[in-house]
């Protein structure tokens, strides 16, 4: 005699299913944020050891997709900063010297009109002035430029109508030692991110069968 084997599943399937999906997304979006807001806080420590003000260091911000108490299987998150001036000063041929003191330079707009840049794209055809070439302007005493203070460093730029503009925040006694790395920290975070969303995941699912 043949006896069939008959197979049921109980309960609802898909009911089932969405259980499982919101403990992955959740488990997902939880780790997602932490190593986000982990990277952060890397950055910003890094503006803090370079004495560069609350101000520039509250400037790394995460940007959350979902955001708020939302989760996603596919949650995402980006470190941005609302100051590319901290990437500018922390780039090569970042800081001049003059009058032997040397200086860790943050190029405003002003300085970027006037040409001088630490990209070495072309732009109109122009390679960008570097900042030696404003070092050996100030050293030569020519007019167009002058540092205004000792205590902020400071350089103004003085037009043909002898008007100042603002034309780079320089900060003195900064470590030129330790660069500012974003690829670093970032490719870390990179490495960390799918162990995490494992472990994550086993976390909201512990928590949940807990609760029964």
């Amino acid at each position: 005699m043949v006896s069939d084997l008959v197979l049921a599943l109980r309960g609802d399937l898909k009911k089932q299913l969405a259980h499982e999906e919101r403990i992955i997304a959740e488990g997902t979006t939880r780790a997602v944020r932490g190593e986000a807001r982990k990277l952060r806080t890397v950055y910003r420590r890094q503006v803090r050891k370079a004495k560069f003000g609350k101000g520039l260091e509250k400037a790394w911000q995460v940007v959350e997709h979902p955001s708020g108490r939302k989760y996603s299987m596919r949650a995402s998150a980006t470190v941005i900063s609302k100051a590319d001036r901290i990437h500018d000063a922390f780039t090569a041929d970042r800081f001049i010297r003059v009058r032997n003191a040397k200086y860790i330079v943050v190029p405003t707009e002003a300085a970027k009109a006037a040409g001088y840049a630490t990209s070495l794209r072309r732009s109109e055809g122009n390679r960008p002035k570097r900042y030696g070439d404003l070092e050996k302007a100030l050293q030569s005493g020519r007019r167009f430029a002058r540092v205004v203070s000792k205590k902020s460093g400071n350089i103004l730029l003085i037009d043909r109508q002898s008007k100042q503009h603002l034309f780079t925040l320089v900060r003195p006694g900064v470590s030129l030692k330790g660069r500012f790395d974003i690829d670093g920290p970032a490719q870390a975070a990179s490495d960390k991110l799918a162990p995490r969303i494992v472990s994550d995941i086993h976390k909201v699912e512990q928590r949940v069968m807990r609760k029964g």
